[in-house]
C-alpha cells in the first residue's frame, strides 16, 4: 500500500494504543507462565516480552493479514504453564540435576520450537481450512475449561491468600478471609475492572477503543489510593529484561539429554496441543479483523506459516507460545491502523515501554493483572453461558416431547467441559484438552451416524434426460423400480458408510442397479471408501455405478485408492443423468421386446410420431419431407439459427448441448454440456419451431444419424392441400408436447423431494 501522511499518522496512533492495550495482557501472561514457581515468575515476564515483540514483527512481514498482531495468549500460556509445572514436579525426583530452573526453561524452548514445527506442517498440508471447522462443542468445551482454570488460578491473589489450600481455608475460616480489608479492596478492584471492560459499550466510540487501557490504569489508581499496607508487597516488582544465554541453555540440554529424551513424548503432545490452539486463535483473530474490514483472505496456510516462524524464532529467545490476538488487532484497527506499518509501530512502542519505562511498569499491582485474566476467563466462558441460556429459553417454548432433543447440544458441551475438568485434575491441562477433543469428536461422530438419512430415488419415478419412444418410456415406468439412486450426503467415513451397507442390504431383493450419487458428499476417507467397497462385494447381484465424481478430486482419489474405480473398477460418471442413462440402456438390453433400435434406419411407419397415421397418410407426409444424413459430431442446428425445420430421427442419437461457464464469473471460458439426448424414433426441434424463434441450444450427432426433415413451408403447404392430415399432425404435436410437460412436471416433483 502506498504510504501517505494520513495513513502514517493513523498507523502511528493505532500502533501506540494497541501496544498500550497489549502491554498489561503480555505482563499478565508472563506472570501466569511460571505461577507457583517463585524462582521463575519474573523470568516469565522476560519470555512474554520477547514473544510479544518477535511475534508482532514476524506476523507483520510473513502473516496473511497486514493488521494481525501476535503475542502471548492466555489460553496457550495456561497450557504451557500446566505442562511446565508437571514437568517441574517430575524433575524434582531426579538426582544430579545441577540447575532445575535452567532445565525447565530448556523444556519450554523445545516445546515452543516443536509447536512452530507443527504449525509449519499444518501450513504445508493446508490444514488451516479444517481447523476452522472443528465442532463447536470442541471449541466451546476447551474454551470454557481453560476459562474456568484461569479464574480459579487468580483466587489466591484476589483473596490475598498466601497458603497452599485456599478452598480449605474458605471452608474452615471464611470470615477471616472475607473481612480482611486488603482482600475486600482487591475484590472491589477486580469487580471494578471486569465491569468496566464489559460495560465499555456505554461510553462514546472514541473512548471505547481505549477502555482496555483505561481499565487497568484506573484499577491501579484505586489500588494506590486505598491500600493500607506497603504497596511494594503487591506489585510485580522490578523487571529485568535480559538476552537469553544460548550457550547456557545448549549446555544444559546436552548435559541432561537423557532426561529430555525420557520426556520427549510429553513434549511432543504439549507442542501439538499448543500448535492446534495457537492456530485456531490466529485464524479466529483474522476472521474478526476481516469482518471489520469487509474482506476475505483465501489462504490460511500463509497465516499459519507466519505464526510458525514466529514461534520458532521466539523459542531461540527462550520465549513462550505466540498467536494472533483479536484484542490487539481490533484496538489497532479501531485506533486508525490500516497498514502493516501500524504493526511495526506496535512492536517499537513495546520495546520503548519495556526497555526505557521499566521502572514505571514495575509499579503495576498484581491484582490489576489478575483482574485482566479474570476478565479473559469470563469471556472464554460466556459462549457456553449464552448457548445454555438461549437453548433453555427455546426448549421452554417447545413441546415436551422435543425437550430431550432441544437440550442435547447443551448437555454434550457441558459433558465435554466436565470430562476436561476431571482430566485436568487427574493429569494436566494438555491431557485434558486432548481428552476434550477426543470426547467431542466421538459425540460428533455419534451425532452424524444418528442423523444419517440417505435419500433413495426409484428409477420408475425419475428418468434420465434421454428422450425415448413412448413404448420404451412405458416400460421404464413399469420396470424401472429395480433401479435405485442413493443420494449420499456429508462426510463418508466408517460410521456413515456402515449405514449405507445396512440400507443396501434392506433393498437388495428388488434391486438390480444402484447409482451412488456423491453430489452432496463433502469428504470421503479411506475407511469410508473401504466400507463402500465391502458393500459392493456383499451385494454382488447388484450392479453399482458412481455419479458426480471428477477425475482428480478427493472423492475420486479415495475411491481409486481402494480399487473401487479406475483400472478394472466400477463405472463412474461426472453427473447422475448420464449415469442413469447408461443404467437404463443396460436394463433395456435385457428385454428384447423393447430394446431400442441400434444401427437400424427406421421408415416412416416405425416412427413414434407417425405410427397412428394410416399408410396412405404416411405416404402423403413422406412427399413433403426430405431425408438427410449427418456424420458423427455434425450439428443438426446451432444456437442462434432460425428454427424452420422439424427433425424426425430415423437412426442414431442426438444430444442437445448447452454452453456453460466452467470458471465462475469468466464469460469467455465456456464448455458445452449435454442437456438432453434424443433416441431413434422421436422428433427434435419442435419447441423453437412452434415458438417461431431462434434455437437456444446446439443439436449434436453422437453417431452417424439419419433424419426426415419437415420444413415450415412444407408443413403449411401440407395443411392447405391436406387439411385433415394437417389437423392430425397438429393434434399429434400437441399430445407429444403435453406428454413431455407431464413427464417434466413429475420429475420436478421427485427432484423437489430429493433435494
Amino acid at each position: 500500500m502506498e504510504l501517505n501522511t494520513k495513513n502514517l499518522k493513523n498507523d502511528f496512533f493505532g500502533g501506540l494504543i494497541s501496544s498500550l492495550v497489549a502491554l498489561p495482557l503480555t505482563l499478565a501472561c508472563g506472570v501466569l507462565l511460571f505461577k507457583g514457581l517463585h524462582d521463575l515468575e519474573m523470568y516469565g515476564i522476560n519470555a512474554a516480552i520477547y514473544t510479544a515483540i518477535i511475534g508482532t514483527f514476524i506476523s507483520a512481514f510473513i502473516g496473511n493479514h497486514q493488521l494481525q498482531i501476535s503475542g502471548p495468549r492466555v489460553a496457550t500460556t495456561l497450557i504451557l504453564s500446566s505442562f511446565l509445572l508437571e514437568i517441574f514436579t517430575r524433575l524434582q525426583s531426579y538426582e544430579n540435576i545441577y540447575n532445575l530452573n535452567e532445565l525447565l526453561i530448556v523444556f519450554m524452548i523445545l516445546t515452543v520450537l516443536l509447536m512452530g514445527v507443527f504449525q509449519l506442517i499444518f501450513a504445508y498440508f493446508n490444514l488451516g481450512k479444517l481447523i476452522k471447522f472443528l465442532p463447536s462443542s470442541v471449541k466451546m468445551g476447551v474454551s470454557t475449561t481453560i476459562g474456568l482454570i484461569i479464574i480459579f488460578k487468580q483466587f489466591p491473589i484476589i483473596f490475598n491468600y498466601q497458603g497452599d489450600d485456599l478452598f480449605q481455608e474458605f471452608i474452615t475460616n471464611p470470615l477471616t478471609i472475607i473481612t480482611n480489608q486488603t482482600t475486600l479492596l482487591f475484590i472491589a478492584i477486580c469487580i471494578f475492572i471486569v465491569l468496566l471492560l464489559f460495560k465499555k459499550n456505554i461510553v462514546t466510540s472514541k473512548i471505547r477503543m481505549i477502555v482496555p487501557l483505561l481499565a487497568p490504569i484506573l484499577g491501579g489508581v484505586v489500588f494506590y489510593l486505598f491500600i493500607n499496607k506497603n504497596p511494594s508487597d503487591f506489585i510485580i516488582g522490578k523487571i529485568n529484561i535480559t538476552l537469553p544465554s544460548f550457550e547456557l541453555y545448549f549446555n544444559t540440554f546436552t548435559q541432561n539429554f537423557s532426561i529430555v529424551n525420557e520426556n520427549i513424548l510429553e513434549i511432543i503432545i504439549a507442542a501439538f496441543v499448543l500448535a492446534l490452539m495457537g492456530s485456531l486463535s490466529s485464524l479466529l483473530s483474522i476472521s474478526v479483523l476481516e469482518d471489520k474490514q469487509k474482506v476475505r483472505s483465501t489462504n490460511p496456510s500463509i497465516e499459519l506459516k507466519g505464526q510458525a516462524f514466529g514461534n520458532i524464532i521466539s523459542a531461540f529467545f527462550a520465549g513462550m507460545p505466540s498467536a494472533g490476538s483479536e484484542a490487539r488487532g481490533l484496538s489497532n484497527y479501531n485506533s486508525g491502523g490500516r497498514t502493516f506499518i501500524s504493526v511495526i509501530f506496535h512492536a517499537l512502542f513495546l520495546i520503548v515501554f519495556v526497555f526505557f519505562l521499566d521502572e514505571y511498569i514495575a509499579l503495576i499491582p498484581q491484582i490489576v493483572l489478575s483482574s485482566l485474566l479474570v476478565h479473559t476467563g469470563i469471556v472464554m466462558i460466556l459462549p457456553l453461558i449464552k448457548l445454555s441460556s438461549n437453548m433453555s429459553i427455546t426448549c421452554l417454548r417447545t413441546k415436551t416431547k422435543n425437550m430431550n432433543e432441544c437440550l442435547k447440544d447443551i448437555f454434550q458441551t457441558v459433558l465435554v467441559v466436565i470430562v476436561m475438568l476431571i482430566a485436568e485434575e487427574m493429569a494436566n491441562l494438555t491431557i485434558a484438552i486432548i481428552t476434550g477433543f477426543a470426547m467431542a469428536s466421538l459425540l460428533f461422530i455419534y451425532e452424524m451416524m444418528s442423523n444419517t438419512n440417505y435419500n433413495i430415488i426409484l428409477g420408475n419415478k425419475h428418468h434420465s434426460r434421454r428422450v425415448r419412444t413412448k413404448k420404451v418410456m412405458t416400460f421404464l415406468k413399469n420396470k424401472g423400480s429395480c433401479v435405485k439412486i442413493i443420494e449420499l450426503e456429508g462426510a463418508i467415513f466408517f460410521g456413515t458408510a456402515d449405514f449405507l451397507r445396512t440400507l443396501v442390504s434392506d433393498i437388495n431383493k428388488d434391486t438390480s442397479y444402484i447409482i451412488l450419487d456423491f453430489r452432496k458428499v463433502s469428504e470421503v476417507d479411506i475407511t469410508g471408501a473401504e466400507k463402500i467397497k465391502l458393500c459392493t462385494k456383499e451385494n454382488s447381484n447388484i450392479e453399482f455405478s458412481f455419479s458426480h465424481i471428477r477425475k482428480g478430486d478427493d472423492t475420486y482419489q479415495a475411491l481409486c485408492a481402494v480399487g473401487l474405480i479406475g483400472v478394472d473398477g466400477l463405472p463412474w460418471f461426472e453427473n447422475t443423468d448420464l449415469t442413469l442413462e447408461k443404467v437404463e440402456n443396460k436394463l433395456l438390453e435385457q428385454f428384447t421386446e423393447v430394446e431400442e433400435e441400434k444401427g437400424k434406419t427406421l421408415n416412416i411407419d416405425s416412427l413414434n410420431f407417425t405410427k397412428n397415421l394410416s399408410k396412405e397418410e404416411q405416404d402423403i407426409l413422406l412427399i413433403y419431407m426430405i431425408s438427410k444424413e449427418y456424420k458423427e459430431k455434425d450439428e443438426l442446428f446451432t444456437k442462434g439459427m432460425k428454427s424452420d425445420e422439424l427433425f424426425f430421427l430415423r437412426k442414431g442419437t442426438v444430444s442437445i448441448m448447452l454452453e456453460q461457464s466452467f470458471v465462475k464469473g469468466v464469460k469467455d471460458k465456456l464448455s458445452k454440456i449435454r442437456r438432453i439426448t434424443f433416441s431413434t424414433g422421436v422428433v427434435i426441434g419442435e419447441m423453437a419451431f412452434f415458438e417461431d424463434n431462434l434455437h437456444s441450444v446446439d443439436a449434436l450427432a453422437n453417431e452417424d444419424v439419419s433424419v426426415y426433415i419437415l420444413s415450415r413451408y412444407n408443413l403449411d403447404l401440407l395443411s392447405k392441400e391436406h387439411p385433415i392430415l394437417g389437423r392430425k399432425l397438429m393434434y399429434s404435436f400437441c399430445a407429444h408436447l403435453s406428454n413431455r410437460l407431464r413427464e417434466v412436471t413429475s420429475e420436478i416433483q421427485v427432484l423437489e423431494r430429493w433435494s
